[in-house]
């Protein structure tokens, strides 16, 4: 019953992939951006409430990209990375 009720989250993050990472940037350029990579299918609960009332951030999701994911030197997952610019950005 709970992976039904929380499929049913309204939210507001985006897939992010290699050919779309620099559109998802440019989106809302006053925000931040936030990525979580992850090898889960789902997107995290806590995650699509975050997006849905957060006013200065846009929330981004890599799912199961290992490529993308070594462009950001990423060792493990999941991991958080917030981007502050189109070339800066730090992990958590």
């Amino acid at each position: 019953m709970s992976k039904t009720a929380t499929g049913k989250i309204e939210h507001f993050v985006s897939i992010v992939t290699d050919n779309n990472y620099m559109d998802f940037i440019q989106r809302e350029k006053d925000d931040v951006k936030i990525i979580l990579f992850t090898n889960k299918k789902a997107i995290p609960p806590l995650y699509k409430v975050l997006s849905k009332f957060s006013k200065k951030a846009t929330f981004g999701i890599v799912k199961n990209d290992e490529e993308f994911t070594k462009k950001f030197n990423i060792q493990s997952l999941p991991a958080l990375c917030v981007v502050t610019s189109i070339y800066e950005y730090k992990l958590d």
